[in-house]
């Protein structure tokens, strides 16, 4: 028992000392809102404290801090002209939240609309009198100096160049695998670990887009970093990647590997002078790999080549700066991607819509009610409402729970704390729990409920002020429970559904850059915006398994993305070779040949599992009597070929097994 108190001491601590930095924020910024132009303005402050929580550990530079403060003046005009009138509240309450959630969020960043959402929402919780829009004007423009300074100030100490501690960790990680491999030793551990770190590093190189979808100088380091170990991986925990023992060169070749990898990761990747010695050093290994064909030696190529690259970019780019050189040729992927959108089962679909509605239900209901704090109905229902299903039927039962033993909690509280100042004190107490909890949990629902009923009670009496609180409470409860239940909901399971039907679209996509560079390169940026998002629908899909209640599911569908994984990886590799070396690629047509049959099944696979096929690459059936996996003129082409070949034929055996069974 005291070990377990001991215990939760020491995790409460922790968590209090990580939201210090927004607990002060709030605090400063609430107290001085307060007394420089009153407590009708108090809105803003948790607007802008959600922006400083979000923001405050990521780097900015002027022009993203500026972007920041015009999206919230933006979003403040349009939540006052919501608020002029009921046509005008049903058009932006519609639209604006619709677009935040396009914009903003995907599947794998499903809360960045939030904060903008946030102040759309906000600021027409207290429809401004006249005149009163120039004072709200002014709040907004001092909160986000205070936000502009507080980020500075929290930064001054470590405002520094990324570390890419999470690339030489992988460095040093690889490096011991390829040692072990050379001493017989078992690798698995080796390898889990580098696929854990390559996921987070792709996920990093997504986030670092933002709104443009474009790497930044960041981004493009962790991308190459993530590509880097995939391809690792990929040789290491292939089963076929060596059949025999290495001769005696090749040991050495993989033991100075090793060591190189080994001291990249021991040195300061951001220091001009340690980059200058490892390519230096790299550029000799790379000559030396280039003398035989082995695969083995076909792996140290792949490294050697990706990690110099990787360093070249270290040397020229700007940390916070998009990557324009990484421009994709056409808009082809970014009008498909936006086309996916648009579909009924894609997921910011779903969501806009249900967001959009609930907001307008609730905004309609507060204007033409005009109840007492009518307003908590829609404050509650945005927060209750969540992209899944199952995390919005959570939060209901934790703000419920939490809203009850608030109300109690508070009851006594006010025997304690009484007249003006003790409230304003005591709501300083609230903000602290508020910004210590996690969001979403009961207790913190008891700091919510507890901090709005003191502010409340300034001008309500108690117990009228809690049975609002818990009447809206319900009411929000109810109303996101019939949205979600019956205005196109989206589970777990469902988006599980969707990301499966996502990993096929992904192989076409694959085909297709293939198809398309028989003709001519393609762009990094296709290759590149396509592999982060191939490894995103992986790992989403890979978290839900073990949440499918039946083994043998969970086994048919490990085996569907394992394969998935490796035929990516193939995919990807051929698209390297061909750009690299598209001298050695003589018979077009074979391979053309090739792609369109691989579509073909791809296309039988997806029939087969009741899933939509894709478009096919050529209208006519491809000829089976012409189909090779080889190309006998391109050994390093015809391995790649060949492993993927053998990989859909599996595909197609496990999927046929698991519908027959």
């Amino acid at each position: 028992m005291y070990q377990k108190l001991k215990n939760g001491l020491s995790e409460t601590r922790k968590k209090f000392l990580t939201g210090l930095p927004v607990i002060l924020f709030y605090l400063f910024l609430f107290y001085t809102v307060v007394l420089l132009f009153g407590v009708h303005y108090v809105m803003t402050v948790s607007i802008i404290t959600v922006y400083f929580k979000i923001n405050h550990k990521k780097q900015h530079t002027v022009k993203s801090l500026a972007v920041i403060a015009i999206t919230c003046f933006v979003l403040m005009y349009l939540a006052f002209l919501a608020t002029v009138n009921i046509p005008l509240c049903i058009i932006l309450n519609l639209t604006v939240p619709f677009i935040l959630v396009f914009l903003q969020s995907s599947q794998f960043n499903q809360l960045g609309y939030f904060a903008g959402a946030m102040c759309f929402v906000f600021l027409q919780l207290r429809p401004l009198e006249k005149g009163e829009i120039f004072v709200q004007t002014a709040v907004m423009a001092y909160s986000l100096v205070i936000l502009t300074a507080a980020y500075e100030l929290y930064n001054f100490r470590r405002k520094k160049a990324q570390d890419y501690h999470a690339v030489k960790k992988g460095l040093m990680l690889l490096a011991a695998a390829v040692q072990d491999e050379l001493n017989d030793r078992k690798i698995d551990s080796h390898l889990k670990e580098l696929m854990d770190l390559l996921q987070t590093l792709y996920k990093e190189a997504y986030q670092s887009g933002g709104i443009t979808y474009m790497l930044t100088g960041a981004g493009k380091i962790k991308y190459l970093s993530a590509l880097l170990f995939q391809r690792a991986v990929y040789f290491l925990g292939n089963p076929d990647h060596r059949r025999e023992e290495p001769d005696d060169e090749t040991a050495a070749f993989l033991q100075e590997t090793a060591e190189f990898m080994k001291q990249a990761g021991n040195c300061d990747l951001r220091s001009s002078s340690h980059r200058i010695i490892l390519m230096t050093e790299g550029r000799k290994l790379l000559a030396a790999s280039e003398r035989r064909e082995e695969e083995v030696y076909i792996f140290a190529q792949n490294f050697y080549l990706t990690f110099l690259l990787l360093l070249e970019n270290l040397n020229r780019v700007q940390e916070q700066k998009p990557q324009r050189d990484w421009k994709k040729t056409n808009m082809t992927l970014t009008l498909n991607q936006l086309k996916d959108r648009l579909k009924p089962d894609a997921f910011e679909m779903r969501f806009a819509l249900r967001l959009s509605l609930v907001l307008t239900i609730g905004f309609l209901y507060d204007r033409l009610v005009n109840a007492e704090h009518g307003y908590w109905l829609v404050l509650n229902a945005f927060i209750l409402l969540r992209p899944m299903y199952e995390d919005s039927a959570y939060r209901m039962k934790t703000r419920l729970a939490g809203t009850v033993t608030g109300c109690i909690i508070l009851h006594f509280l006010f025997f304690i704390f009484t007249g003006t100042t003790a409230h304003f004190i005591l709501a300083g107490l609230m903000v602290v729990g508020m910004y210590t909890e996690t969001p979403g949990t009961w207790i913190h629902a008891v700091f919510v409920t507890c901090f709005a009923l003191t502010m409340t009670t300034l001008a309500l009496p108690q117990s009228l002020a809690m049975e609002l609180r818990l009447l809206y409470v319900a009411a929000a409860v109810l109303l996101v429970l019939l949205v979600n239940q019956f205005c196109f909901p989206t589970s777990l399971r469902s988006q599980f559904r969707y990301n499966i039907q996502m990993l096929f679209h992904m192989h076409h996509l694959y085909l297709k850059m293939l198809l398309a560079n028989l003709k001519e390169p393609v762009a990094y940026g296709d290759i590149c915006e396509a592999q982060i998002h191939f490894h995103l629908v992986h790992d989403q899909i890979r978290e839900y398994l073990p949440k499918t209640e039946s083994k043998e599911e969970q086994t048919f569908y490990r085996t569907l993305i394992d394969l998935s994984w490796y035929m990516v990886s193939e995919a990807e590799q051929m698209l390297f070779v061909m750009n690299a070396r598209r001298k050695d690629l003589h018979n077009a047509a074979q391979m053309e040949n090739y792609l369109v049959y691989t579509d073909y099944i791809l296309n039988e696979i997806q029939q087969m599992m009741h899933m939509k096929p894709e478009r096919a690459l050529r209208q006519k059936e491809p000829v089976l009597g012409r189909y090779k996996r080889t190309m006998e003129d391109f050994p390093r082409l015809s391995l790649l070929m060949e492993r993927y070949g053998r990989r859909i034929s599996r595909l197609y055996q496990v999927v046929l097994m698991h519908r027959n069974g």
